[in-house]
């Protein structure tokens, strides 16, 4: 068994959740998760993506902010030990309601993750094919 650095495999999971194309309204959500979470804490942040998610379901944007939510849900689930739910607001739930060691645990992987969510919206801030567009400056 081989061991797998942390931000490699953050990096691969937020790969996997940011779509394709990346509009600017949705590089600039991504941009400011890290902050968001540090400053609201995990839930709050969450519970925003979650509204943004039902506030454009008719848009483009509305599975991708869904995506990102259930991804930080569930990867900051596992890694803290809290089951999971059937559905994002239930993992929410469970979240919200873990003791403090496991909520912080949470909110400090979900904070790491966001900062790859960033990267990898910003690298693919303009492009169709999901390729690096360039060097992100």
């Amino acid at each position: 068994m081989t061991a797998t650095r942390i931000d490699h495999e953050l990096a691969k999971v937020a790969a996997k959740t940011v779509p394709g194309t990346v509009s600017d309204d949705l590089r600039t959500r991504y941009a400011g998760l890290p902050h968001m979470i540090m400053a609201s804490g995990l839930a709050a942040s969450v519970a925003f993506l979650l509204a943004k998610a039902e506030s454009t379901a008719g848009g483009i944007d509305g599975p991708a902010y869904r995506e990102a939510a259930t991804t930080l849900l569930d990867d900051a689930a596992d890694c803290a030990g809290i089951p999971r739910g059937e559905h994002p607001n239930a993992t929410l739930t469970n979240i919200a309601n873990a003791d403090h060691h496991r909520y912080l645990i949470a909110e400090s992987r979900a904070r790491m993750l966001a900062v790859w969510l960033a990267r990898i919206a910003n690298a693919r801030r303009g492009s169709t094919t999901g390729q690096v567009t360039g060097t992100g400056a």
